[in-house]
């Protein structure tokens, strides 16, 4: 939505990057554009090396920053909404995870969420960001 800040949800892989996995994540992130109406921008395929060398390679989904101080409130129809994309997300990263053993770390807003272990969400992205996340929009 534009008008207000974004924040970053980035699942990237947390293992040694091999070419299988990068077309792995480029098809998923293909596969997520098709695969619903995204409340904003859908879901891209990322592959950086930043100037201290480090690899990002994953999948980036940008949301409305709803933690920026001053901020006018956003709907609870769009928090739904980015809810459930940032699920989405979740769920077909955690897949690609059970389906090649890739570990996948999940950020929000550049800070460490949780990891993704062969297919498997630690309680750090299940309770800290998707269940604070329901709590909240539940009221």
């Amino acid at each position: 939505m534009s008008g207000y800040p974004k924040v970053a949800l980035l699942g990237y892989v947390d293992d040694e990057v091999m070419p299988d996995t990068v077309a792995g994540l480029e098809r998923l992130a293909a596969q997520l554009l098709q695969s619903r109406e995204w409340a904003g921008a859908p879901p891209e395929f990322v592959d950086n090396i930043d100037s201290a060398g480090v690899r990002t390679c994953g999948v980036l989904l940008w949301l409305t920053d709803v933690r920026a101080s001053g901020e006018v409130t956003v709907s609870a129809e769009l928090d739904r909404r980015e809810l459930a994309d940032a699920k989405s997300v979740v769920d077909a990263l955690a897949a690609f995870s059970g389906r090649t053993g890739v570990t996948v770390g999940i950020e929000y807003g550049g800070d460490s969420v949780g990891w993704i272990e062969a297919g498997r969400p630690d309680e750090g992205i299940r309770e800290g960001l998707i269940g604070e996340w329901e709590r909240g929009v539940a009221g």
